[in-house]
């Protein structure tokens, strides 16, 4: 955890991801990147969960 990135890949609908955090984190920093079915892609930009 902490500084390490991961991919999670999820290709049907509903798209839903579950992310382990360690115990006591106090914030999730994250993008959301897609592909539109005519191939342009998009991004949510940075954004980060907090407790």
């Amino acid at each position: 955890m902490g500084d390490r990135k991961a991919t999670l890949t999820d290709t049907s609908y509903p798209f839903e991801f579950t992310v382990p955090l360690p115990v006591g984190a106090a914030s999730f920093d994250f993008e959301v990147l897609g592909v539109t079915p005519s191939g342009e892609k998009q991004s949510s930009g940075a954004a980060v969960l907090q407790r």
